[in-house]
This record gives structure tokens, sequence and C-alpha cells, in this order.
């Protein structure tokens, strides 16, 4: 009985030390330089209610702006070449009216991860020969403009937005895993753009040119491409999530889709092979194709094509099949 009563006043003497510092943000915002590791910075990370605002550039530099009485509670620590800046342990900041902003330039990082809710801003155009990522895991928002690099990572894991204006890269990919969603103005792939919705999280680009596209989604999020110049597109909704993609000018197309999805098409195409199954839909009506080969699974699928030479159509009883097209010729 002994033990258990000293067992209890230890983890009560613990409870005691972790409780919270409240501190109440003063209104007077102080900027102060702020002193940087020599080694090389390659990734940064806010893992607290702390803005970032990088700017690419071969002068090593860094300050902070902060309310004057906060300085003392924000910790800046470099760790195998990441640069991460959080408040101090067990601190509570009260009616902070000015966010806290890391303001730093450095030549070479290359991955941006928000952890909580702090945003990151790149203010200027990133240029690397490596991969680039930014990395979503909270609430924060990462905001780019332009990218030039051999591979683009793009994750949002929680709730928090990416938004990049253009992307010009050996390869693309942009990954929405929770509620936040992602936005591209033009992404350039010399091979291959993937996009992937695997929650709500939604997943808009204006622009796609590549070898290879592919967009997926396999849950609530949808995707919105409004025009793809590639050689193979692949389109595939699994769930709830809708994929529409406008003007294309593709060689290939494959487009399925299962559950409640739908997918959405127009532009140009050589060949396409459409699967609708469940309650999905596939309205290809607008996509102009030489050949289409389509297949609806279910009763209750339906498919919309615009076949000008020749179209393969594989349709159950009680499914829906139409070819826009008129002239051309129609197998079933």
């Amino acid at each position: 009985m002994t033990r258990i009563f000293t067992f209890l006043a230890a983890l009560m003497l613990a409870a005691a030390g972790a409780v919270a510092e409240t501190v109440t943000a003063s209104g007077t915002i102080v900027t102060k330089p702020v002193s940087l590791p020599s080694q090389s910075i390659y990734e940064l990370r806010t893992q607290t209610a702390i803005d970032i605002e990088y700017t690419q550039s071969a002068t090593v530099k860094a300050e902070l702006e902060a309310p004057a009485n906060l300085f003392e509670y924000i910790k800046i620590e470099a760790s195998n070449s990441v640069l991460s800046v959080r408040y101090k342990d067990n601190t509570q900041i009260r009616n902070s009216k000015k966010t806290p902003k890391l303001r730093i330039s450095a030549p070479s990082v290359r991955t941006f991860r928000t952890n909580s809710a702090g945003d990151i801003k790149i203010m200027t155009d990133l240029t690397n020969s490596s991969t680039i990522q930014l990395i979503v895991n909270s609430a924060g928002d990462i905001k780019a403009k332009n990218i030039d690099c051999t591979e683009c990572k793009l994750t949002s894991n929680s709730a928090g937005d990416i938004e990049v204006e253009n992307i010009k890269a050996n390869s693309v990919s942009a990954i929405a895993n929770s509620a936040g969603d992602v936005k591209i103005s033009s992404a350039i792939a010399k091979n291959a753009a993937r996009f992937n919705s695997n929650s709500a999280g939604d997943i808009d680009c204006s622009n796609v040119v590549a070898t290879i596209l592919e967009a997926s989604s396999s849950s609530s999020g949808d995707i919105k491409i409004k025009k793809a110049n590639v050689d193979n597109l692949t389109a595939l909704s699994f769930s709830a999530g809708d994929i529409s993609i406008s003007g294309i000018n593709a060689t290939s197309l494959k487009a399925t889709s299962g559950s409640s999805g739908d997918i959405s098409l127009s532009g140009n195409c050589q060949n396409a092979v459409l699967t609708a199954s469940s309650a999905s839909s596939i309205m290809a009506g607008s996509l102009k194709t030489l050949i289409v080969n389509a297949s609806c699974q279910s009763s209750s699928s339906s498919i919309t094509c615009h076949a000008l030479e020749r179209c393969e159509a594989s349709v159950v009883k009680g499914a829906s099949f139409k070819n826009t097209a008129s002239g051309a010729t129609v197998i079933k």
C-alpha cells in the first residue's frame, strides 16, 4: 500500500510540473534577427501556430517577428539539416492578434512541412535539381509560386491546403489524404503527373502537360482538371468522388468508375476504354474519340461517348449506353 501511495504522489507531482504556462501576448510587435546554424538547411517545419516565410537566396539569414513578450517562449531548433520553429513545451499563448512569423532566406530548402496551425509561404520561385516536397500534416497551409525541380510531391494529410502556381518537373504528384485541398495552376511533367484524392480533399489543376496523367479518387474527394495535353490518360473513381477532365488532347484514355462516383470527360482522343460499374456514370459525350470500347457492368451504370469511327459496347440489362456521334460502327 505504501508503494501505491508513493507512486500516486509521484504522478501528482509530475502532473503539477506539466501544467501549461499561460502567456498573454502583448500588442507591441517586434522584429529581431535570428542566428542560424552553420549546417545546411534542407527542410523547414512549423510545429505550432507560427508562420514561416521562405526566400530562396544564396545569402543565409533569418528574422523573427512576434509580440514583444513572446520571444523567450519561441524555440527555433536545427537538427540533421531540419530547421523547426515552435513554442516551448507547456506554453499556452492567449490574445495574440499577430501570428508570430519566421522569415528565412537560404539556398537549398527542398522540404516544407506544417505540423500544426502555422502556415508556410514561399516568397520566391523554387529551383532545385532534386525533389521538392510540400507536406501538410495539420491545419496549416502551404503556398508557393513557381517550382522547377526533378520531382515535385504535394501531400495534404489533414485540413490544411496546398496551393502552387506553376510546376515544371520530370514527375509531379499531388495527394489529398484528408480534408485539405490541393490547387495547381499549371503542372508540366516530362514523364508523369499523378493526382490522388483518398479522402474528402479535392484536387484542382487548371493545366496539365505530361506523357502520363493519372487521376484517382478513392473516397468523396473530387478531382478537376481544366486542360490536359497528354499521351496516356487514366481516370479512376472508386467511391463517391467525381473526376472532371476537360480540354483533353490525348492519344489513349482509360476511364473506370465504380460505386457512386462519376467521371466527366471532354476534348479529343484517339482511343478510349470506358468502364462503369455499380451506380456510376461516365459522361464522355463531349470527348471526340476515334475508337471506343465501352462496358456497362451493372444495371444502374451508364456511359455516354462520342465515337467517330468505331464503338464496341458491352451493356448489361438495365444499364444505359449512348454514342452521340452519327455514322460510327457500333457493335454491342
